[in-house]
């Protein structure tokens, strides 16, 4: 078949391009069809407008940190942002917000050490702000430097990037195959330690003075000229009162005063990494809660009634000579060698502010016979040991 010759010649195909139809026809036919097969047309992506979390990387110190050194984790992170990335200037709660931990200021890096510490004294938890190094605040790359010590050894993540959004944290947390990880070594950490140079127990209000340390881990060695923050805690080990600063001597001791108006149940030593450049909450390096209890009470009991018909409520008062924030009495029988405790609701307290005591009073209900009852109050966080009053017998006919 001849498919070369020239126009009209016989057996020729002829090919014509047609123009194609406007996109205004093609999209309503188009839906119609994928209508028809109960399918729908994706409308086009948006770009996105917000701020955007680009590269991030994370690298540690580049050697063993020895003794009381501290290093750096550097974190990098590209930040772009049609507005500009915006600088906040007060401190933010960390998200998830931990009591206690260091808070700074945003854009910042969370940095999370994944493996179990080495060391227990050491913190695993660290939040640094982040500082425009290149580009701009619309598209630019971010550093942040994190302070570590020796206690610090094991495996770090960075595991979110927090901005500040007027105020407000805007929060990028990375799933775990996106984290940037470094490693952190160390020998020969700094150990802190905390012992009561008063007598202990003392009554309540009364001031109790204590000797703080700092020491080499393997080596013994005394950290001279550290300086500690020491403070009391009331709740855990995490609610405190803003910390003083002692600077430990030539023998790496330091002596420190608890005030009897700021009690507490523990004593907290941590050593803060000054010049780390994080601004607000400066991070510890090390950290101690040393719970001491330092303070005696005594308990009375005086039932209204010794002899009742079995089932009827008898009140019981006394009184609770020490310091009686969130001090709580409680009724307690003798069930063979053991005390049990039989009532813990209808326990009331009075004059909890003071230092000098409150009374309380409870109800006993015995059962028919005599049976033996005292009341006793658990040690409290604000300093208080456990104290128990005299038994006394209650008889049911």
């Amino acid at each position: 078949m001849n498919r070369t010759g020239g126009a009209g010649a016989p057996g020729v195909v002829r090919l014509r391009t047609l123009p194609a139809p406007p996109v205004a026809t093609v999209l309503p036919v188009v839906t119609v069809l994928l209508a028809l097969m109960g399918l729908t047309l994706a409308a086009p992506a948006r770009a996105a407008s917000g701020p955007a979390v680009g590269e991030t990387t994370l690298s540690g110190p580049g050697h063993a940190l020895v003794g009381a050194e501290i290093g750096y984790l550097t974190a990098t992170v590209h930040l772009s942002s049609p507005t500009g990335i915006q600088v906040g200037t007060t401190p933010m709660n960390p998200v998830p917000m931990v009591d206690g931990y260091p808070q700074s200021t945003c854009p910042c890096v969370q940095v999370v050490r994944s493996a179990p510490a080495t060391y227990p004294q050491s913190w695993g938890w660290l939040q640094v702000p982040l500082v425009l190094t290149s580009g701009t605040a619309q598209d630019g790359v971010w550093t942040a430097r994190a302070p570590v010590t020796a206690s610090s050894a094991g495996t770090w993540r960075l595991t979110r990037v927090t901005l500040d959004g007027a105020g407000q944290a805007v929060d990028f947390p990375f799933a775990r195959a996106r984290q940037p990880s470094a490693s952190v070594t160390g020998t020969d950490p700094v150990v802190l330690s905390v012992t009561p140079v008063t007598h202990l127990p003392v009554r309540a209000g009364a001031s109790v003075r204590y000797r703080v340390a700092a020491r080499l881990r393997t080596s013994g060695e005394p950290v001279a000229g550290v300086r500690l923050g020491v403070f009391s805690a009331q709740a855990e080990c995490t609610d405190y009162e803003p910390p003083s600063y002692v600077r430990t001597g030539a023998d790496g001791t330091a002596t420190w005063t608890m005030s009897g108006r700021s009690p507490g149940s523990a004593i907290i030593v941590w050593r803060p990494l000054a010049g780390s450049g994080v601004r607000g909450t400066i991070p510890p390096g090390e950290s101690l809660c040393s719970e001491t209890f330092p303070y005696t009470a005594s308990m009375t009991a005086v039932p209204a009634h010794a002899r009742v018909r079995a089932g009827t409520d008898v009140v019981v008062t006394g009184r609770l000579s020490a310091l009686c924030y969130e001090a709580a009495p409680v009724l307690q029988r003798l069930v063979g060698r053991s005390w049990r405790t039989v009532n813990t609701s209808t326990t009331r307290l009075s004059s909890t502010a003071s230092t000098s005591g409150c009374s309380y009073r409870t109800v006993a209900t015995p059962r028919r016979g005599t049976s033996t009852y005292r009341v006793a109050a658990l040690a409290t966080l604000t300093g208080l040991r456990s104290a128990v009053s005299p038994s006394f017998r209650l008889t049911g006919r």
